[in-house]
C-alpha cells in the first residue's frame, strides 16, 4: 500500500496517539494537510464537486478535520465572482466542495484557497451524470503487525470508471475510514496507519467480527449506494 492511499481515511474523535517512542523510531512523524483528489478540468454534473482528502504533510499535529477549510471559495468565471457553495462530508478526512447549482449554471469554476490560490478547477455542465454502481464485497480482512494495521477489502470485481476513493462504514451507515481506490485490482485498502504517521480526527478503528459495509466515491463528489453488510474477519492462520 502506497503512504498516499492510507492517507485518505475517516477520523477519529481526536488524533490516535501515537507511541511515546515515535519521534525516535521515525526520525519525523507525519501531520496532515488538505489536497485535491479530484482530476482538475474535469466536466462536473449539477449534484458533483471536487473532492479533498487529508493528505500526509510535514508539520505540526492538525486540530479538526484538515479537509475541511471553511475560508476555501468556488469562484465562477463567467462572470468572475465568488458563489455559493457547501461541503459534502463523505468520511472523516474526505469532503467534496459543491457550488450550487443555482449559483452556477454552466462553465469553469475554480477552488480557490485561502491565500488566494487556484488548488483545481471543473467544468460544471447541466447534464446529469450516472452515479456508480455499489460495490460487491466478498470479505474483509484486518491486518495487524507491530506498529501497523489495515484492513483489506476483496470485492468481486475491479472498481468502476471514475472511483477515486472507498470508503468504510458500519452497518448503520456511520463512516468509519477511507482509502483511495487501487486501479485494476479486486483488493482495496480502506483503512491503514503506523506509528510514523497521523490519521484524520474521527477515524473509527474497526475490528475483527464488525459488521460493515463500503460505497464508491467518484472523481466528481459523488457517491454510489452502499455494498451489503459483510463481516471483518482475521487473517487466515498458516
Amino acid at each position: 500500500m502506497t503512504r498516499l492511499a492510507w492517507l485518505l481515511l475517516p477520523t477519529l474523535p481526536a488524533l490516535l496517539a501515537l507511541p511515546s517512542n515515535a519521534h525516535a523510531y521515525c526520525g519525523t512523524v507525519t501531520g496532515l494537510a488538505p489536497g485535491i483528489a479530484s482530476p482538475s478540468g474535469i466536466e462536473v454534473p449539477p449534484d458533483g464537486g471536487i473532492v479533498v482528502g487529508a493528505f500526509g504533510a510535514e508539520g505540526p499535529l492538525p486540530t479538526g478535520d484538515p479537509a475541511i477549510q471553511p475560508r476555501w471559495t468556488i469562484h465562477a468565471t463567467a462572470p468572475a465572482k465568488a458563489v455559493a457553495m457547501k461541503i459534502a462530508t463523505f468520511a472523516p478526512g474526505l469532503v467534496a466542495y459543491r457550488p450550487s447549482s443555482r449559483a452556477v449554471r454552466a462553465g469553469r469554476v475554480d477552488l480557490v484557497d485561502d491565500a488566494g490560490e487556484v488548488r483545481a478547477w471543473v467544468r460544471m455542465t447541466r447534464q446529469a451524470k450516472p452515479h456508480l454502481p455499489a460495490p460487491t464485497a466478498i470479505s474483509a480482512t484486518l491486518i495487524t503487525t507491530p506498529g501497523a494495521q489495515s484492513l483489506r477489502v476483496e470485492l468481486a470485481d475491479k472498481p468502476p470508471v471514475g472511483a477515486i476513493a472507498i470508503v468504510l462504514t458500519g452497518e448503520n451507515g456511520t463512516p468509519r475510514s477511507w482509502g483511495l481506490v487501487h486501479r485494476d485490482e479486486t483488493q482495496q485498502t480502506a483503512f491503514a496507519e503506523n506509528r510514523c504517521e497521523v490519521v484524520p480526527n474521527g477515524t473509527i478503528l474497526s475490528e475483527v467480527g464488525d459488521p460493515v459495509r463500503v460505497f464508491w466515491v467518484d472523481a466528481m463528489g459523488r457517491t454510489s449506494a452502499a455494498s451489503k453488510p459483510f463481516v471483518i474477519s482475521a487473517p487466515a492462520q498458516p
